[in-house]
């Protein structure tokens, strides 16, 4: 039969091949899958670090700061509680306890260092007007306990010149005191308050990136699996579509192999198309010995209202030598006996049968209007025709070859080896037989 485009067999890949695709998609996938994770790992992890520098900011300015200002706070407190101790019993022109004016001198000393250890870290923090005021306050208390140093060492002074200096004290003291205060307010607001606040949003925004991330995640691979499933469904069904079609193949060339007649092969022919493509009423029309009319060989199954051509001639499929679709029997363009059927509107598809080179006949399948022959169709429809008109020919070669090896091929009749065979069989067999001779001069 003559091959097409349309009916030659598919060609599949070599194996080699498949599994290099397959691998290169596998690795591209994995590569992008990997790349996803880190794209979202970053993004999840973005809040988290930035949350975890706030958290070291709070660590390293603001707990170091409250800690600096608790020290220079309980510094001042020991010094109120050594004033009203020992200061506040001061007497004109009588020298304090050498004692107490050292533990006093000890206190100042310790307190100043601690104010200068804290106004340099708020000037490192950004805190520099805080650290002015410290600084302003620590130097007029420092100021005020110069007034008062030489009454406290017995230098003769009035009464009210020693109230007016103690007092002027506490007020530099209390002084030191409110600025203190305005600080640890500004570290609990502006520090620590705001990097906490910073520092929990940005977890709270970690965590909900992460569920994001990881639904990204999910949906990728929900995704990939889906893909690759489809995609491995779809080489899987196209593998066990490839597998029948060969077991088909096998099985029909075993089933002609046995055939000894033209009518054998056309019913093995009609019963394997009606196993292979069920969903098609399928008809083999070929011609006589005269090659001049067509006649039905087969059919896939009942019978039914088929092409109504008379010759191969006039078969537009078996003229031009290849297959022909017709997806609707109503086009424009559709085969002329397709048209006005008593059965309804259809589609066709027509494969032109070639016997030892001859086109005589052709293959008919009807489907239902709209729907023409898929590939698959197509390919057992041509495989089953060039396999049947291949075994037709071998069939009556044989017998070409028989008749030829038999008979006079000037008179037809059997040859004298032939009518040896002949009368040796009668022989054998026991039954009685005549012989009768003619001579014919000049024939």
């Amino acid at each position: 039969m003559a091959e097409t485009g349309v009916g030659a067999p598919l060609r599949s890949p070599p194996p080699h091949r498949v599994a290099f695709v397959v691998r290169r998609r596998i690795f591209g996938s994995g590569a992008v899958a990997a790349l996803a994770v880190v794209v979202a790992s970053l993004i999840m992890l973005s809040p988290l670090l930035s949350a975890r520098g706030d958290l070291r900011r709070i660590s390293k300015d603001g707990l170091s700061l409250q800690s600096q200002l608790a020290d220079l706070s309980t510094t001042s407190a020991a010094w109120q509680l050594y004033m009203e101790r020992s200061i506040d019993k001061v007497q004109p022109g009588v020298a304090s306890d050498p004692k107490e004016l050292v533990q006093g001198g000890a206190l100042v000393a310790t307190q100043t260092k601690q104010a200068a250890v804290l106004g340099a870290h708020l000037r490192r923090v950004g805190l520099t007007s805080d650290a002015n005021d410290l600084r302003a306050a620590m130097a007029a208390f420092n100021s005020s306990l110069n007034q008062l140093n030489p009454i406290a060492a017995g230098t003769a002074a009035d009464p009210a010149t020693l109230r007016a200096a103690i007092d002027d004290e506490r007020n530099r003291i209390e002084e030191v005191w409110r600025v203190m205060t305005e600080i640890d307010a500004r570290l609990s607001s502006d520090i620590i308050g705001r990097d906490t606040v910073k520092a929990t949003d940005d977890l709270g925004l970690g965590v909900w990136m992460f569920f994001v991330g990881r639904g990204i995640v999910v949906v990728l691979i929900v995704v990939g699996t889906v893909i690759f499933g489809r995609r491995a469904g779809r080489r899987t069904e196209a593998q066990h579509r490839l597998t029948r079609r060969h077991e088909y193949e096998a099985r029909l060339q075993e089933a002609l192999e046995m055939t000894k007649s033209e009518a054998a092969v056309f019913e093995v022919l009609g019963q394997a198309l009606g196993e292979s493509v069920p969903e098609l009423r399928v008809e083999m029309l070929v011609a006589d010995s005269s090659r001049a009319h067509l006649r039905r060989a087969l059919t896939n199954g009942e019978s039914f209202d088929g092409c109504g051509v008379a010759s191969p001639l006039d078969c537009p499929a078996t003229t031009v030598g290849h297959v022909l679709l017709f997806p609707s029997s109503r086009a424009l363009n559709a085969c002329p006996y397709l048209k006005d059927r008593p059965s309804g509107d259809c589609s066709a598809a027509c494969l032109p049968v070639s016997i030892s080179g001859h086109t005589v006949g052709v293959t008919h399948a009807v489907g239902v209007e709209g729907r023409v022959a898929d590939e698959l169709e197509l390919e057992v429809l041509a495989f089953t025709t060039r396999r049947g008109a291949e075994r037709i020919a071998m069939i009556r070669s044989f017998e070409i070859s028989q008749t030829q090896a038999q008979t006079d091929p000037l008179t037809g009749l059997l040859n004298r080896r032939s009518l040896e065979n002949a009368v040796r069989d009668l022989g054998a067999e026991g039954i009685p037989y005549a012989v009768a001779y003619g001579d014919l001069d000049h024939f």
